[in-house]
């Protein structure tokens, strides 16, 4: 009797270990795609942040253009942005993608204020 009892609890905790493993790895497996999501979030801040403080997103809302569009030809060969700058109306000033976008990307938004106007920027970034 005490034997079989023995045995038992032995396969319990055997199949508690193999749960929590199992739980573990795809815990792990299914993390890292929120990471390249997240690493993609900040992509498209800090290249609004640094375009806002280089000046190209007040330019490009000025019409001027030419900064802003080799800023972004010069991302990675392998990350593609969709940018866009709208006014206080939602009227699109300014566009720019350098792939066709895909059904899932991740959105980065920045005010900008050019000329006495209110803009919006945003950046959509995905992979290639």
């Amino acid at each position: 009797m005490r034997k079989g009892f023995v045995l038992t609890m032995d396969a319990m905790l055997a199949l508690i270990v193999a749960t929590l493993f199992l739980t573990m790895t795809l815990y792990l497996v299914s993390a890292r795609e929120h990471e390249n999501d997240q690493y993609l979030y900040i992509l498209s801040q800090d290249l609004l942040t640094v375009a806002d403080k280089m000046g190209y997103l007040s330019q490009a809302a000025d019409s001027d253009s030419t900064n802003m569009s080799d800023w972004l030809d010069a991302m990675p060969e392998n990350i593609c942005v969709n940018a866009t700058i709208v006014d206080e109306e939602e009227n699109v000033v300014w566009e720019k993608a350098t792939c066709e976008a895909p059904a899932t990307y991740v959105l980065g938004r920045r005010a900008v204020t050019s000329g006495g106007k209110n803009y919006v920027s945003t950046a959509r970034v995905w992979y290639k």
